[in-house]
């Protein structure tokens, strides 16, 4: 379901009459993801297909997790002593702005520290995975090579054929200028 995959890409190509090269890429949730994958080459194969590619991504989050939320922990404990400070009756006004803007200041680090952790949490939640496959001939070894070879000479005598038609109306007025040239050039008197 949408809570423990999405798609978030596709690519699709046609490489030949019938034959595809294809790409999926999904956001997982880590408890599934390798039994998704093995899911998901099962059904390339049981398709006549050939997984040709399929790639786990991910970053180690946690780390980055744990010390945002130290930060935010040390952040809290020096705002409450900011805040124990502010709430002294004997402040003159400059030491109170001061600490006012210090307080502020961490709030802001505090909530920007949170949204960034939120992301990270929001990325562990999820393993990128990618699946690149095609279909046809794939066969490794001599069929392959054979197959290959056969559609290079098919090939090359589709070229033949293309240059042979370009150039046969070229080559049949040539001959029909060289064979009147030869019928009609003047011929040397003959010595006595």
């Amino acid at each position: 379901g949408l809570a423990r995959c999405r798609i978030t890409g596709m690519y699709y190509h046609l490489t030949g009459d019938r034959d595809i090269e294809a790409r999926l890429d999904f956001k997982l949730d880590p408890a599934i993801a390798r039994a998704f994958g093995r899911q998901g080459i099962e059904s390339v194969n049981h398709a006549d297909g050939l997984l040709v590619e399929s790639e786990i991504t991910g970053e180690e989050e946690q780390s980055a997790i744990d010390a945002a939320r130290r930060g935010e922990a040390d952040a809290g404990d020096r705002l409450k002593q900011i805040e124990a400070q502010l709430a002294r009756k004997d402040l003159r006004s400059p030491e109170r702005a001061e600490l006012q803007s210090q307080a502020q200041q961490l709030r802001d680090s505090m909530a920007a520290n949170r949204a960034d952790r939120g992301e990270k949490e929001a990325m562990l939640a999820t393993t990128p995975m990618s699946f690149g496959y095609q279909s046809g001939d794939m066969a490794p070894g001599v069929r392959r090579s054979l197959s290959e070879g056969f559609d290079n000479l098919v090939g090359a005598l589709e070229w033949m054929l293309l240059a042979l038609i370009t150039l046969a109306p070229w080559m049949a007025v040539a001959l029909l200028v060289w064979l009147g040239w030869r019928r009609f050039k003047p011929r040397p008197a003959a010595e006595a």
